[in-house]
């Protein structure tokens, strides 16, 4: 659902002339990452204690979100700012793929059944806007008598 949040506001902002800045959608993801995160936390019950979070694994837990979730979306944002919003939703969307995918290949992971719904439904979001994509471009194209 946030994919589909941000490709909507970032072709909301592109029609309007003014791709977002890598930098400020890096750190809005870093931002909303990092609330979500902490709702969950303090959501869902666990007994993990506040020690827990001090010293190295402070550092390490900060590491991995710098290196994990900054750095990429910083990555993420640059390569994608000169392409259409279709393309980066589609990339986007096929992240967790991959990622299942080289788990399983790779790391010889098994694929959990639950996993299945959310499949078709990527793959089902990724047909309908590359319909929709091929659709406007042909509606685009001029009419030759």
């Amino acid at each position: 659902m946030l994919t589909a949040l941000y490709v909507y506001l970032y072709r909301h902002v592109a029609n309007n002339l003014s791709a977002p800045e890598p930098t400020s959608v890096t750190l809005m993801t870093f931002a909303l990452g990092s609330v979500v995160l902490i709702a969950i936390g303090c959501l869902v019950p666990t007994n993990v204690s506040l020690a827990t979070f001090s010293g190295t694994n402070l550092l390490i837990f900060v590491g991995l979100a710098i290196l994990c979730t900054a750095i990429p979306s910083f990555a993420f944002a640059f390569a994608s700012e000169p392409l259409p919003s279709v393309v980066t939703a589609t990339i986007s969307l096929l992240i967790p793929l991959f990622a299942g995918a080289f788990a399983f290949v790779i790391l010889g992971e098994n694929v959990p059944l639950t996993a299945i719904p959310g499949t078709v439904l990527v793959v089902a979001g990724i047909v309908l806007i590359l319909r929709q994509n091929n659709q406007i471009r042909v509606s685009e194209r001029p009419i030759h008598p």
